[in-house]
């Protein structure tokens, strides 16, 4: 019994480990990408934002 006990804790504590690597990867990847993402965003509307400036002053 008590070898099955240690066993069946054993399997416990791997399995959560398994478990919970994937989704850290997981979340550092999307915060990665929203930073990216962010990063873009900010660089598009800033070129925008010039453009709209330089037509008003052409007009």
């Amino acid at each position: 019994m008590s070898s099955r006990k240690v066993l069946a804790i054993q399997a416990r504590k791997r399995r959560p480990k398994r478990e919970k690597h994937p989704k850290k990867r997981s979340t550092s990847c999307c915060f990665k990408g929203r930073r990216l993402l962010t990063a873009f965003l900010h660089e598009i509307s800033k070129e925008v934002i010039d453009q709209e400036d330089d037509s008003d002053v052409v007009s």
